[in-house]
């Protein structure tokens, strides 16, 4: 498809859409109902819901790679159904650190739904990366200026996390990597996510 394409995508609800649809039955030699059984996916995993008096929310990142113009991103759901996207700033070649960015305004409850690595890269084609990522967290900050932090989402497994395709097909990967504690206080399972997105979605199609 070429860069830029426009196209409608039109999803259905297979629980509820055979009892509102016609259907030709000379079409298939299926009913309607047998049809949306055959798409119908089990297995949703829980929402990744913030704090109530979350502040900001972050993440630890690692990599190695000096790639100019590297972002990390996160997408969440707000209480009004609005999903959006809170920009962690850029990412830099280095040791592990904390990048978290303010979510002041959004109407809770807030759901994580996922995590990206953007390059503002003037071609179609981005550079090949490699980023670390580790413990979501949601941070609340109090009257006086303390911080709590809960980890809302912490990789030790890969769960319901998968990479998404892009316009270019199947260019992102994700996979857990065991290797060095992150500090001291951290036993680290971190995720290796190549320059695309990650995101919760049904386990029944986790790699």
């Amino acid at each position: 498809m070429p860069d830029g394409a426009a196209f409608d995508v039109i999803g259905v609800q297979p629980d509820a859409f055979a009892r509102v649809a016609t259907f030709r039955s000379d079409f298939l030699n299926l009913s309607l109902s047998e049809l949306m059984d055959s798409i119908k996916v089990s297995g949703n995993v829980e929402p990744i819901l913030l704090p109530s008096d979350a502040d900001e929310i972050g993440v630890w990142l690692h990599t190695d790679d000096n790639v100019p113009n590297l972002f990390a991103w996160v997408r969440i759901r707000t209480g009004g159904g609005i999903e959006t996207v809170v920009t962690l700033g850029g990412i830099e070649p280095g040791p592990w650190r904390f990048q978290s960015a303010s979510v002041d305004g959004f109407v809770p409850p807030l759901e994580l739904l996922g995590f990206q690595v953007f390059e503002g890269a003037s071609s179609s084609t981005g550079s090949e990366t490699i980023v670390m990522v580790d413990d979501v967290t949601a941070v609340s900050i109090s009257d006086d200026g303390t911080r709590s932090e809960t980890v809302v989402a912490s990789f030790d497994e890969q769960g319901g996390w998968k990479s998404l395709r892009t316009n270019r097909g199947a260019d992102s990967t994700i996979g857990l990597f065991r290797g060095e504690e992150r500090d001291s206080n951290s036993a680290g399972a971190p995720t290796a996510v190549c320059a695309g997105s990650i995101a919760r979605t049904l386990k029944a199609r986790c790699p």
